[in-house]
């Protein structure tokens, strides 16, 4: 992912639209994941696998809008107004919010050596980037709500 932060900015700085570049950078994943998806015995079942139910696929949607779709879409709309290495370090902030997402809306516990982590680590992200309004992390707290939605859910469906 570190080189897409320089491209990307490279690609915005000539003109190309943030969200038309995420669309491309999609669809040039999936058709480079497409021979390894043939290559399984039953490309049908590695894609839909019997076990999984409705709320399995709502659960892999919801993930996917938020932490793949979001964070990148963010991620290069930011990318129009801040640095590349700043939209690198305010998405890489992502375990911070997910212990505060997962203490505010899951009633996680933050321990003592927790609570240093995330104070040694946003003090990280302040002598990086200084304090502004960059703090406020759309695309790393999108990255993070799917990291902490399907805690509640975790178990329910496994892979055989």
């Amino acid at each position: 992912m570190g080189s897409s932060f320089v491209a990307g900015k490279v690609l915005l700085q000539d003109g190309v639209p943030a969200l038309l570049l995420v669309g491309w950078r999609f669809l040039v994943a999936a058709v480079a994941t497409l021979p390894l998806l043939l290559l399984k015995d039953r490309p049908r079942v590695a894609l839909f696998p019997p076990q999984a139910g409705l709320r399995d696929g709502a659960l892999a949607i919801l993930i996917g809008l938020l932490q793949t779709t979001a964070v990148t879409g963010l991620l290069f709309l930011a990318m129009r107004s801040v640095s590349a290495s700043t939209a690198a370090i305010l998405l890489f902030t992502n375990p911070i919010w997910v212990a505060l997402l997962g203490r505010v809306f899951l009633g996680e516990a933050l321990s003592a050596d927790r609570v240093a982590g995330l104070l040694l680590g946003f003090a990280g992200v302040v002598l990086a980037l200084g304090i502004g309004p960059e703090l406020l992390s759309g695309g790393s707290a999108s990255q993070a709500s799917w990291s902490a939605s399907p805690r509640r859910s975790a178990g329910q469906f496994r892979r055989s």
